[in-house]
């Protein structure tokens, strides 16, 4: 890997050195303003250094690679078995699949499970080995629920391997990886395409509290600068409470990039960056209060960011929360923390918002991406 530090008097300026000297697929590892002799900060503009490095070709990323952990299998019915689905967007009733098959590969309904106190009940630990699908000789299916898919989506992708395969192998571990990479491929194509609408310029990233969407802002400013040659502008709102992230301020100094406290009639920019506080999903109010501030907004895209370390059923229960909203797509942040990143499978095979972004770590503009079945599989069987 190549790295390479940058001195620049602007985005623009690193962009083209960036360019020039590493080429399109550069990656930038981090961005920070330089100093300056007090005397000079009257008369000269900060400059900024950027780090990029040219990866090896065939270089790969992984997750962590300590041992995965035992299996959390949870006990609520509707969790624990995968029956659930969040609505489409613009839709108010929450859609939950039946236990008994359909045409679909990972569809249909059944009653709303139990709920106490605003939240699911506390989730048992179970051993793996007590799960009770029989994957016969595909010992894939065990794999996968120990990289945290949920056993009924593993046992749908096993199904599906041996209706392909046959319904006993003879494959090494080594080989059933390979045909389960290749179909999770083929149904993230199925699953994940139907559900995405085309990119709109002006992006809401909205969440929970703590759940990390100031930081995915400021990693996709910095990104949309640096890589894609776009010119964004960014609204750091208030709602119920007031918007603290000063954060977004110094990076938009940095590049100089236009900061709004309110909205904005500029509408000529490649990319509209809009951040909200978060919202407590146990507060009713708050939900509804942002709700009504979204539809007074332009159109857009609303990523709801959550973080990918918490325990699935706290995970469902803030995307029920914010079901409300015309979610146009999930943003998981906080990867670096979570090494059983089959977890993400499960949104994507049991509700109807597509996977948008995956984010890991604090540092920016590092760590961000776009969600693609090659990343999601090779993080899986790493």
């Amino acid at each position: 890997m190549k790295i390479v530090p940058f001195i620049a008097e602007s985005a623009e300026d690193a962009v083209s050195q960036i360019r020039s000297q590493l080429g399109s697929e550069a990656v930038v590892l981090s961005v920070r303003q330089l100093d300056k002799p007090n005397i000079l900060r009257f008369w000269t503009k900060p400059k900024i250094e950027v780090i990029a490095c040219l990866p090896d070709p065939g270089e790969k990323s992984h997750p962590p690679t300590s041992p995965p952990p035992q299996y959390l299998d949870v006990k609520d019915d509707d969790i624990a078995q995968g029956r659930f689905s969040i609505p489409k967007p613009g839709s108010t009733a929450i859609r939950f699949e039946s236990a008994n098959e359909t045409t679909e590969p990972f569809a249909s309904t059944i009653p709303h499970p139990q709920v106490e106190n605003n939240s699911y009940r506390k989730s048992e630990v179970d051993n793996i080995n007590a799960s009770p699908n029989n994957y016969n000789s595909w010992k894939i299916g065990a794999l996968l629920e120990n990289a945290g898919f949920l056993p009924r989506y593993s046992k749908k992708v096993v199904e599906r391997l041996q209706q392909l395969h046959g319904v006993s192998t003879n494959e090494p571990i080594a080989n059933q990886i390979q045909l389960t990479r290749s179909l999770l491929k083929d149904i993230w194509i199925e699953s994940n395409s139907q559900k995405t609408n085309k990119p709109n310029s002006h992006q809401i990233f909205i969440g929970p509290l703590g759940s990390g969407k100031t930081t995915c802002i400021c990693k996709r400013l910095v990104n949309s600068v640096l890589l894609e040659n776009k010119k964004p502008i960014v609204w750091r709102l208030d709602n119920q409470q007031a918007n603290t992230a000063e954060i977004l301020d110094i990076y938009c100094e940095m590049f100089q990039i236009p900061v709004y406290r309110s909205i904005s009639q500029i509408s000529d920019s490649d990319l509209v960056l809009i951040d909200i506080p978060g919202v407590n999903t146990n507060d009713t109010a708050a939900l509804d209060a942002l709700s009504q501030q979204i539809r007074s907004l332009p159109e857009a895209d609303i990523l709801l960011a959550i973080n990918a370390a918490y325990e699935l059923h706290i995970q469902l229960a803030q995307i029920r929360a914010f079901s409300r909203l015309p979610i146009s797509g999930l943003v998981f942040t906080h990867l670096d923390e979570e090494i059983r990143w089959g977890k993400l499978w499960n949104f994507l095979l049991g509700t109807n918002y597509p996977l948008r972004y995956l984010s890991t770590g604090q540092n920016i503009p590092g760590g961000f991406s776009l969600a693609t079945a090659d990343e999601l599989t090779k993080s899986l069987f790493s």
